[in-house]
């Protein structure tokens, strides 16, 4: 009995360190609206986002998702606050420029109850997901 249930803790744990490892995203109902590379300019930086899309997930919420790998030299190991540092210039262009607002139209005749910016950052060479880091639009 006592190895059952440490297996179970051990596999409990695994799922923990694989789900948080990368940070946390979670499912989409739908994708769409899927754009290809653009070189956003902020406070005279370039950024190179490689792709954009849109998922909606339950409740009627919009996630607009930016995928930004990290310049060359950048670390590869990036913390949630790590993340929101090295995210928030895109986070204030596509808010500002209303990025959000290309494929935000819901399939209904409402507005989505809530829209969220993401941004899954990627290694230097676009090959390994690190984190996701989100916040509501606006906020």
């Amino acid at each position: 009995m006592a190895s059952v249930a440490a297996r179970a803790i051990a596999f409990a744990l695994a799922a923990l360190v694989a789900g948080g490892a990368g940070g946390c995203r979670k499912k989409p109902t739908e994708t769409f609206g899927h754009g290809g590379p653009e070189a956003w300019v902020v406070d005279g930086a370039v950024y190179r986002i490689s792709a954009t899309h849109f998922e909606r997930r339950d409740g009627n919420v919009v996630v607009y998702v930016m995928k930004y790998p990290l310049p060359p030299g950048s670390a590869t190991e990036v913390d949630n606050d790590g993340a929101g540092i090295l995210t928030w210039p895109l986070v204030k262009y596509a808010y500002n420029n209303r990025s959000f607002h290309r494929g935000v139209s819901p399939h209904g005749p409402t507005a989505p109850a809530q829209v969220i910016l993401a941004i899954d950052l990627y290694t230097p060479d676009g090959s390994r997901f690190l984190r996701r880091y989100e916040t509501v639009a606006g906020k």
